[in-house]
């Protein structure tokens, strides 16, 4: 997806919902409910330390966010597996 088109598509949910805050999630095949992701993204918006771009990294042409799954209710550490059926 491009920056312009992701651009376009959370103009177009904050003119029919508001602007709300944004909350992502991740699931997986064997869940019923997604998992909550975090982003520590600072794309330009100060300067100083750590860094003003930090989550993010360009590379060939392509961008990437980084995200990150929250400690469950329970503490424990988020884990990514992939399962073969």
């Amino acid at each position: 997806m491009k920056l312009s088109e992701l651009i376009k598509k959370l103009e177009s949910l904050k003119e029919k919902h508001g602007d709300n805050e944004l909350r992502f999630t991740v699931r997986d095949y064997y869940s019923r409910y997604g998992e909550d992701m975090i982003t520590t993204l600072r794309a330009g918006e100060n300067t100083g330390l750590p860094s003003d771009w930090e989550g993010v990294a360009t590379h060939g042409g392509q961008t990437t966010i980084q995200f990150h799954l929250t400690e469950n209710s329970e503490g424990k550490k988020p884990k990514i597996t992939f399962r073969k059926q």
